[in-house]
């Protein structure tokens, strides 16, 4: 699973499965996650495509003849990705006999024609859409307000089995992030915080093309503060977490970022910049700190706060635990699966 949407359709796949829902995905890389599953034999990485709308047609070209050759029959399509992804819904819903269409847009609404223009008028061919980006989901629901939602990512059970234990002093690590390294996530932002912090220790979690610089970046800076943990699996991400007391999340772009609503499992206050629609689930000085713009010291400042006081601490840990329960894969796929029952048709 190479990224988030990925990971979005294989978790809401499983949950759904698990409440009785049959899903048969169709998909061009990967291994299958049930017999039913259909994987098209595209002889290149379509990911690597670009722009979108490209890899778009090429797949969905495989997957219009799969469907001519095979005939299968389904209640409903749910189509997950960009905006071109949205111009072959009317295709496939004929070709598998659908009652309904449901869209989910991971994407981000630049300024581009295409995404500003194009897409309000493709959402019409849907029964319902959502939006796992917040900033997304705003500007299409002004167009559709019957038919577009907010839905963000759920997070994995294994955050919510147990609760930290960890006493605060005897945690490693005083601010803990958790992206893969690529520009958008703002990595070198977050670096210069640790290095106006010498006092605090900084836990980077994650993988990326990114990564090596900034290790070089701390080497050559000296500093002493910093911990790059790579990419772990989720059981490692809970550790990590527990260990911490603070995250810290400086991106550029998001959707609705699921690593944030993953700390909150954990207990921790969260400091943020305004992006992707955070300031929706952490509230200044309740939850955590959502920052307008990139300035050093607000962060430092931000930080230090819940940092040095125990008892906001205690606050916060209760607030965020309890929103992060209402957002388990399985409260997310039982709302999203309400989408698809539409004047009593749809999935069986």
């Amino acid at each position: 699973m190479a990224g988030g949407m990925e990971k979005h359709i294989y978790n809401l796949t499983t949950a759904q499965r698990s409440i009785g829902f049959d899903v048969t995905i169709a998909f061009s890389e990967g291994k299958r996650t049930h017999d039913d599953d259909i994987i098209l034999p595209t002889r290149f990485k379509l990911r690597a495509l670009r722009p979108a709308a490209c890899r778009s047609f090429i797949f969905y070209c495989y997957l219009v003849c799969y469907l001519l050759l095979n005939r299968p029959k389904f209640d409903a399509v749910h189509i997950h990705g960009d905006w071109s992804d949205a111009i072959f819904c009317p295709l496939i819903k004929w070709l598998v006999d659908a009652n309904v269409t449901v869209f989910s847009f991971h994407g981000f609404l630049g300024e581009r024609f295409t995404q500003k223009r194009l897409l309000p008028k493709l959402i019409k061919y849907f029964n319902a859409t959502y939006c796992t980006g917040y900033d997304s989901y705003k500007y299409l629901q002004n167009k559709e307000p019957e038919k577009v939602h907010f839905i963000h990512s759920g997070i994995n059970q294994s955050f919510l089995d147990t609760a930290s234990l960890l006493p605060l002093h005897d945690r490693h690590y005083d601010v803990v992030s958790v992206a893969n390294f690529v520009s958008v996530k703002n990595h070198q932002f977050m670096l210069q915080i640790a290095k106006k912090m010498p006092q605090f220790n900084f836990c980077f979690v994650g993988d990326g093309v990114l990564l090596d610089k900034s290790k070089e970046f701390v080497s050559l800076a000296g500093m002493s503060n910093v911990t790059f943990l790579g990419g772990v699996n989720s059981e490692e991400v809970v550790l990590a977490l527990d260990n911490s007391k603070v995250f810290l999340l400086a991106s550029i772009e998001e959707g609705t970022p699921t690593s944030v609503i993953e700390a909150m499992s954990r207990g921790l206050p969260v400091i943020a910049a305004k992006v992707g629609g955070v300031e929706h689930i952490v509230k200044d000085s309740d939850n955590g700190i959502v920052l307008d713009g990139y300035v050093i010291n607000d962060f430092v400042k931000g930080l230090t706060m819940f940092l040095e006081s125990t008892e906001l601490y205690a606050k916060v840990k209760k607030i965020n635990r309890s929103y992060a329960e209402a957002h388990s894969w399985h409260c997310v796929a039982s709302t999203i699966s309400k989408l698809f029952i539409i004047d009593n048709k749809g999935c069986k």
